[in-house]
């Protein structure tokens, strides 16, 4: 069975997930869509530091979760909540200071497998206040900037774009016409 990969990514506070609960909620079909949830709170659940604390252990949790997710797919339609062009921006920078140009390079082919398989990226810019949480670093400078590297990594590695603005509602509407146009696969 051929997939169609949606994967919602923006900087932490965007409405990633309140938008993919939208989308499910409101599409003709829900049980035909699988989801695949936010890597970063399902390795924090384990007991690993994420976003502006990775750790080695973070980084490699954080890939085989999102691996093992895709592997397990069983629907045609698959959003997926971050991507692992989302686990770049928050750790390039310390590339080669805490990590590897070794791990830099498997995060980066791991990018390169993701874009194979995702036929459209929906990039949540930032538009409204970020809740708090014990996951989410306060910062807004650092939101701000995570958010610009995304931007950025997005027009770099060439992917599949579509900017969602707007309302909950709004959103949500955008991606359902967005997902109701993906051309039938072979």
């Amino acid at each position: 069975m051929d997939h169609y990969f949606i994967t919602v990514t923006g900087a932490h506070g965007v409405g990633k997930t309140s938008l993919i609960e939208e989308v499910t909620a409101h599409a003709a079909s829900p049980e035909d869509i699988s989801v695949i949830r936010e890597p970063a709170r399902e390795i924090a659940k384990r007991g690993f530091y994420v976003n502006d604390k990775i750790s080695l252990d973070g980084v490699f949790e954080y890939l085989g979760y999102c691996l093992a997710e895709v592997r397990q797919v069983q629907t045609k339609l698959v959003l997926t909540d971050r991507s692992i062009l989302d686990l770049y921006a928050y750790t390039r920078d310390q590339f080669p200071h805490r990590f590897s140009y070794s791990l830099e390079k498997l995060i980066v082919e791991q990018i390169h497998a993701e874009k194979h398989r995702t036929r459209l990226y929906l990039y949540l810019p930032i538009e409204f206040p970020m809740e708090q949480d014990e996951l989410r670093p306060a910062d807004l400078d650092y939101q701000a900037y995570i958010d610009e590297v995304i931007r950025e990594l997005l027009d770099h590695f060439g992917m599949p774009t579509l900017e969602v603005r707007g309302s909950l509602e709004e959103r949500a509407s955008k991606v359902l016409d967005a997902i109701s146009s993906l051309p039938e696969t072979a």
